[in-house]
């Protein structure tokens, strides 16, 4: 329970009989037994009131006052004397006047609404229902008078208690409460009444009834229908009022109060003898025959911190909606926040992180909830305003996991927060950037996954994360995790720390970076733009493993391609001479490398070495060395083969040719196919060396290719014409398909320069008649005396149009 108002004594000992109460504004009207009316003004400072006995009226009533209803709107003062209702000046107390029909009157109940018209004025309309024996009369306030509202309303029996809801009156009988519609006059059943008790219903702020039934308070709407629980009090309830969120109830030894929502006991007062209640709108009187006490409200915001204190969020969060607009929001942040701070403390660890999302709480907040997850500099900073117990066990990494969502949420909405968001999320850190806000969730976020699932560590740290490298180092250490760290350091550029972890693990068994691949694969990662750090880590490698460290610089991968050869080749002759042959080999031809002056050096290198058969291979499959440079290093007997090849290349085909036919005649043969102007020469070679039979085979052969008269000078006279039947037929053959094929492409040009003339002749003799009128076929305006073009369908353009439309 809390203080939510507090009691005070404005009249005692009255020498009177108290029989009814109103209040407006700081003015409380006593009605008396006696037909006195006592008007009292009351002055409040805050801790304390004054009370002034302002008037006293003794001509009031000749009979008691029944009852008293206050319209400070409409200044006038409703009140039932002597069994009728008079209507008096609220100020002047003068009567104004006297409803005679209600001769014999019980009770009465008014319904006041203040509406906003469209030009903005406010109105206020008041209905009236007096209980007449078993009648209920209806009347409205008009022209400073109350005229019939409707026709009177019959009841089973004599009311007890009357109220209005919209356009129901609750009727409060000797045995059971009724609702009567005005508009039909239907009545229906509600429920009955305990026995020796007398019924009690008032109407609430929101339009509904709260109905009194034995120890219970339920609540109707207009239409009868029941809404939420009952409240319970410990007494039979002899008056109610509404003060939201309280209802307030005046019991024979205590005035209860508790909430409408929660149904919960907020304050008890002790108070012997109370009767009646009213309310203005700073206080709640309550009189007894001879006493008046007034409950005064504690301040909103005074309820609200100590409902905090208590943990009472619920209510408080209640209170928060009565407060000042431009106060709402900082209390309704350190309710909520407590509430997500209990959920934290049940172990509502999902629930609790969803508060926190919701409420943009500050994230070094949230973190701090988890011991050791903070810098120590910010942790000593956090104070809760709750008690919080460590967590442990499987309480600690459920807590931790909700932690990590929480994180990742933040993370994923980092990007879209403005200034002023920024700024809460930012709090107890030493900058309010986006930067240091993501470094802290991204390095908390590692630190989360390590303690619970640590399969997301790599995942985080291949991402673009902001992760403060030392703290995430000195995790992934302290967690054995040297996967992991080698990914920390790959995406925070410290290639060099990565490389030293690397080369001390290699030789280490069981340790999950042992041997050369997680080396060689690393450097392979690093790039060109780290060449002296990649060539400085690739020796020791090397050192233990030439192929393996080979497959640095050759495996078909983008970073490895991309490598600058040269410094490669370089580093490679220089330290390791044995491997540059088969790197450059590799590049060559997985790469189809086109720069010449790399092809040109394998072609040395290859003529370096003793096998002279790859050197020969190679200069028959690559077409891009530099033949000038190569031909120098040639001199070697036993690179002849290498030597035709490069002679070939520098068109030197006859030294070639006279190089290649003592050793190899097929070669020298496919060397004359390769360039036919050879064949006299190796016929000569033949000739000379004697070879009659081999020159007389290769005549019959290729026969057909040569010139006959040339090849029959170079034969020796002695020659028999029979041996070489075979080459002159084929060769006088060769000459009239020659001559054939000749013919032939000449009539074919004959016949298209006709037909090219004829064409010519049909498209000058056709006529184009140009009138002043004619307009261009793209841009529409007049052609004139412009030069134009005809087109073959025979549109007309301007030559510009033509010219811009070929474009």
């Amino acid at each position: 329970m809390h203080n939510a108002f507090q009691l005070e004594a404005v009249i005692e000992k009255l020498p009177l009989t108290i029989e009814c109460i109103t209040c407006f504004e700081n003015t409380l009207l006593v009605g008396t037994r006696e037909g006195h009316l006592l008007v009292y003004s009351i002055r409040s400072d805050g801790a304390s009131c004054s009370v002034n006995l302002d008037n006293t009226h003794k001509s009031f009533s000749k009979k008691r006052i029944a009852q008293l209803y206050a319209a400070r709107a409409l200044r006038i003062l409703i009140s039932l004397s002597d069994s009728v209702v008079s209507v008096h000046d609220l100020f002047s107390l003068a009567p104004i006047s006297v409803l005679q029909k209600t001769r014999g009157a019980a009770l009465f109940a008014v319904h006041a609404e203040e509406v906003k018209t469209q030009t903005g004025e406010v109105q206020c309309t008041l209905r009236l229902c007096v209980a007449v024996k078993r009648k209920l009369q209806l009347y409205y306030w008009k022209k400073k008078e109350f005229q019939d509202f409707k026709e009177d309303l019959a009841v089973p029996d004599t009311p007890r208690v009357i109220a209005f809801s919209l356009d129901s009156i609750c009727v409060g009988l000797k045995r059971d409460y009724h609702l009567i519609n005005m508009n039909t006059g239907e009545i229906r059943e509600l429920f009955p009444v305990s026995r020796d008790v007398e019924p009690v219903a008032i109407a609430l702020c929101d339009s509904r009834l709260a109905v009194t039934q034995d120890l219970k308070t339920v609540f109707v709407d207009s239409e009868g229908n029941l809404h939420r629980q009952a409240l319970q009090w410990t007494e039979s309830p002899l008056d109610m009022i509404h003060w939201p969120p309280y209802m307030l109830s005046v019991l024979p030894r205590y005035v209860e109060i508790r909430t409408v929502e929660s149904r919960a006991l907020v304050q008890s007062l002790e108070l012997e003898g109370g009767q009646h209640v009213a309310k203005s709108t700073q206080a709640v009187f309550v009189c007894s025959a001879k006493h008046v006490w007034r409950l005064r409200p504690v301040p909103i915001a005074g309820q609200v911190e100590e409902l905090l204190q208590q943990e009472q969020v619920d209510l408080a969060l209640e209170l928060v909606d009565l407060l000042p607009a431009e106060e709402q929001s900082a209390h309704r942040q350190a309710a909520e926040f407590r509430r997500a701070l209990q959920l934290f403390r049940g172990r509502r660890f999902e629930d609790a992180m969803q508060q926190f999302l919701e409420l943009h709480t500050a994230v070094t907040l949230v973190i701090g909830l988890f011991p050791g997850l903070l810098p120590a500099e910010i942790q000593s900073a956090i104070h809760y305003p709750l008690q919080l117990p460590p967590l442990s066990g499987s309480d600690a990494e459920k807590g931790l996991e909700a932690l990590a969502g929480y994180l990742t949420q933040i993370r994923n909405s980092l990007a879209s927060v403005n200034d002023a968001l920024l700024e809460r999320l930012s709090a107890h850190l030493l900058s309010t950037s986006k930067e240091h806000l993501a470094m802290l969730v991204d390095t908390t976020l590692l630190k989360c996954y390590l303690r619970t699932t640590d399969a997301l560590v790599a995942p985080l740290l291949r991402l673009d994360n902001v992760c403060v490298p030392e703290e995430a180092e000195r995790e992934l250490k302290a967690h054995g995790k040297l996967q992991e760290l080698l990914i920390l350091y790959e995406k925070k550029q410290m290639h060099k720390q990565a490389l030293e972890l690397l080369r001390k693990h290699a030789s280490q068994e069981g340790s999950t970076l042992s041997g050369l691949d997680p080396s060689v694969r690393y450097l392979q990662r690093l790039g060109a733009q780290h060449i002296d750090l990649l060539v400085t880590n690739a020796r020791w490698v090397l050192g233990q493993s030439p192929q393996q460290g080979l497959a640095i610089f050759t495996d078909d991968l983008p970073e490895v391609e991309a490598l600058p050869r040269e410094r490669i080749l370089a580093f490679l002759e220089d330290e390791f001479p044995t491997l540059a042959v088969e790197y450059l080999q590799r590049i060559l031809h997985q790469w189809d490398e086109p720069r010449p002056e790399l092809h040109t050096r394998l072609a040395l290198l290859l003529a370096e070495q003793p096998d002279a058969e790859a050197l020969a291979q190679f200069l028959d499959w690559s077409d891009r060395y530099q033949p000038e440079r190569l031909i120098h290093a040639l001199h070697n007997d036993a690179l002849w083969r290498s030597r035709v090849s490069v002679l070939m290349r520098l068109g030197h085909g006859e030294e070639a040719l006279r190089l290649a036919a003592p050793r190899d005649p097929d070669l020298a043969e496919r060397l004359c196919q390769e360039e036919l102007g050879l064949f006299s020469l190796w016929l000569q070679l033949l000739l000379s060396s004697k070879e009659m039979e081999r020159a007389v085979e290769l005549l019959s052969r290729f026969g057909s290719s040569l010139d006959p008269l040339r090849i029959v000078d170079l034969l020796p006279r002695d020659l028999k014409l029979q041996r070489m039947a075979h080459f002159l037929v084929e060769a006088l053959l060769a000459l009239t398909r020659r001559r054939r094929d000749a013919q032939v492409l000449k009539s074919l040009s004959t016949s298209a320069l006709l037909q090219a003339r004829e064409q010519r002749m049909a498209a000058q003799a056709r006529k184009t008649v140009l009138s002043e009128d004619e307009n261009c076929h793209v841009c529409r305006r007049r052609i004139g005396l412009s030069a134009f073009a005809r087109m073959p369908d025979g549109a007309l353009l301007h030559l510009g149009c033509l010219k811009r439309d070929l474009q």
